[in-house]
């Protein structure tokens, strides 16, 4: 019988993919945009934030899989 505590919830689950997905996409808007563009300081800004944020989502990701071998 498994306790609640063990069983990650939904949202903890669900979250890091939506985050992941949106950070991925504004990432390859911004390398869009440096590719017309690249003396833009705020394209290389957002592209290193955005990028930041899909690298972590994807380590959260592996994280909580490993976790529950």
């Amino acid at each position: 019988m498994t306790s609640s505590q063990n069983q990650p919830s939904r949202f903890r689950i669900v979250a890091p993919w939506i985050v992941g997905g949106a950070a991925s996409v504004l990432a390859f808007f911004y390398a869009i945009r440096l590719a017309r563009d690249p003396s833009e300081a705020v394209s290389w800004f957002g592209l290193v934030c955005f990028a930041i944020a899909a690298a972590g989502s994807i380590y959260t990701i592996v994280a909580e899989r490993r976790s529950r071998r």
